[in-house]
């Protein structure tokens, strides 16, 4: 089984104004392939502030329209210059 990490961030939890609030627990999310259902796979996995964590497979379409939606949010906010 290998896996290859591609993306890996802690993510400020939000208060109530959907405002970063550094007192409360960071999320984590990380990007990866694996070969552990014995095929190559795109998951994301996500643990919350309480250690849940949470798996997906993120299917080509899915990393398409994920990968479209980054860029379409990233100009409207100006990252992309």
């Amino acid at each position: 089984m290998a896996t290859t990490m591609y993306f890996e961030a802690e993510l400020s939890a939000l208060d109530s104004s959907a405002n970063a609030d550094p007192t409360k627990p960071t999320n984590q999310i990380e990007i990866y392939i694996s070969s552990y259902s014995r095929e190559h796979q795109l998951y994301l996995k996500h643990i919350d502030g309480d250690g849940k964590e949470v798996h997906s497979v993120i299917s080509k379409d899915q990393a398409k329209q994920l990968l479209e939606g980054l860029e379409s949010a990233m100009g409207y906010l100006g990252y992309d210059k």
